[in-house]
């Protein structure tokens, strides 16, 4: 009769983390944490750079926050970079963020930056991530 143990993945990690005291998923959250730093820092030259009428006093590239990191057993550790918050004509800086990625309706206004931005700096997020996994104690 063969056994099947469900979840064994998660309890090694349980079991690691036991082992370690916790220094495995701290330095996880830090690299995890760099690279998101990495990319805001991306996101806001790329916005900045963009030509945009109404653009000109960079409350888009200001608004955007890191989410705490997370962890899934499906995804690993993961955190979210995204704009939060309004302008100053209330409206919110995810819609505004996602008109310039996208364009309006109308198929006009578009100005791709955020996908552009993750597939050029993906490298480079992959290594910051790496040396701060590294450095962590």
């Amino acid at each position: 009769m063969a056994m099947k143990i469900a979840g064994f993945d998660d309890a090694a990690r349980q079991l690691s983390r036991l082992a370690d005291g916790g220094a495995i998923e701290r330095k996880c959250k830090k690299a995890v944490k760099a690279g998101a730093e990495t990319i805001r820092a991306a996101f806001r030259e790329a916005l900045a750079s963009q030509n945009v009428s109404g653009r000109s006093k960079h409350q888009l590239e200001n608004s955007f926050k890191i989410d705490t990191v997370k962890y899934d057993p499906a995804r690993g550790y993961y955190t979210k970079v995204y704009p939060d918050g309004y302008d100053d004509r209330g409206e919110p800086f995810a819609v505004i963020a996602n008109v310039l990625e996208y364009g309006r309706a109308s198929g006009k206004g578009c100005y791709p930056w955020q996908q552009p931005t993750v597939d050029r700096e993906s490298g480079n997020v992959t290594a910051v991530m790496a040396e701060t996994f590294e450095k962590t104690e």
